[in-house]
Parts: structure tokens; sequence; C-alpha cells
């Protein structure tokens, strides 16, 4: 467990209250030894975009997605209480708002999120539907696909690591979908394969995270509602409504 520094202790406990976040390191700023000069709380995964809008109304923070942060190293305390403000408010209003959840492993969303990017997929939260929107439930979410061409921009990616990378006249004379077969196979060796297939499930599970993210995102219009919304615990992704 990260040593959190006293300050933080109250802001840190509350925060990791949401559902679908959990901090992973703090830092009251200052500047003084061990310390940067703003304060921060990062965390373990994508920040659920319900909170994140939250939090982001304050005007001490500045909101990324897998951290917030102080915006003046002179409003690091202003920052913490605002904070622990918005996050106190936020688990109250969720409480008396959320009306409904639906949960999906991340595998199953990837396997719905192929295909081509001008083909989106659409869900409708209260049945689970992935067909057209025809019958009105509720809440539908438009999903984004991550195109024809994801696995090859993934193995693309992975390739840019010195360790990964192939020789230039072979890269020149096979397609990227050639390659990649060639490393399934393990014509590259084990170890690269290992490497591969470790990044290719890391690159892909964030993609399908951002993509999820994105979707909610588009169907929001109040920014402090926390409806739809979307969090991750583990490899599952959960809904709410």
């Amino acid at each position: 467990m990260p040593r959190v520094d006293p300050k933080m202790r109250p802001l840190v406990a509350e925060l990791n209250r949401v559902p679908g976040v959990t901090t992973s390191a703090s830092c009251e700023g200052g500047g003084r030894s061990g310390h940067g000069t703003l304060a921060y709380v990062r965390f373990r995964t994508i920040l659920p975009p319900a909170f994140a809008d939250a939090i982001a109304a304050s005007p001490h923070a500045r909101v990324e997605d897998f951290g917030v942060y102080a915006c003046h190293e002179t409003r690091n305390a202003a920052f913490v209480e605002a904070l622990e403000t918005a996050t106190r408010s936020y688990l109250r209003r969720r409480e008396a708002s959320v009306v409904g959840t639906r949960s999906y492993r991340l595998a199953d969303l990837l396997r719905q999120l192929r295909g081509p990017a001008d083909s989106p997929r659409f869900l409708c939260l209260p049945c689970g539907s992935f067909e057209a929107p025809d019958h009105g439930h509720g809440p539908m979410l438009v999903l984004p696909m991550l195109g024809d061409r994801v696995e090859d921009e993934t193995f693309a990616r992975f390739l840019e690591s010195p360790e990964n990378s192939l020789p230039p006249d072979l890269r020149a004379r096979e397609t990227l979908g050639e390659l990649r077969r060639r490393a399934k196979e393990g014509d590259f060796g084990r170890a690269f394969l290992s490497r591969w297939e470790r990044f290719r499930k890391a690159e892909l599970d964030m993609r399908v995270r951002r993509s999820l993210v994105a979707a909610v995102r588009r169907e929001r219009t109040d920014p402090l509602a926390p409806v739809p919304n979307v969090y991750f615990r583990g490899k599952t992704a959960v809904f709410e409504w």
C-alpha cells in the first residue's frame, strides 16, 4: 500500500469509496523534501466519466484520465479541500439517482467492438441489447468500433520499441498482417511472442476502456448528473444509469 501524506489521508479514503476509483499515488505538494510542487492524486484506471466531470467543476483541479492535479502550487490546500467536498457530494448524488446497472466482461465487449469504424454498435442499457435502437427502453449508448485495422495498428506500436524491432528489409517485404501471423507461429522466437501477447492484451484492453468512456461522454448532457456512467472493476465494465 503506497504511503499517504497525512494531509491527504481523508481525501484518499474518500476517493477509494467511489465505485471504479482506486488510488495509486498521492502527494500534498509544497516542494518540500520528497514532495512535488503540486498536490495530486493518481489512479489505477481511467476515472469514471461522471466522477471526472464532477471533480472537474472545481476551479482548483486539473483532471486527466488517470489523475487529478492542483492547478497552482499556491492552491494545494484549496485543491485538497475542494476535491474531498466534490467526492462526498458525488457519492450522495449517485446513491440517490442511480436506478440500474449492467456489467460486461471487457473481453466480451472487445468482440462486440471489432468491425469497421463507420458501423457503430448500439447498447441499450436497460435490456442489454446490442441491436439498433428501436424500442425506447431507456438510455442508449452508441459504441464506437475499433476499426478493421486495430490488430495491425497495435502490432505497429509494438514494433516501435527497440527490443521488438524487426529488420527493415523484412518490414519492407511483408505486411503487418503477415508479420503478425509469423509472430503468432513463433518465427521470431518465444520471447518475442510472449512480449507481443502481453502488449496486445494490455493495449486492446485500454482501447476498449477508452471507447466505452467516449461513448458515455457523448451521451452525457448534465455534467453533474451521474448517469449514464461507466466504471471499471478489474476486467469488467459496469454501466449505470
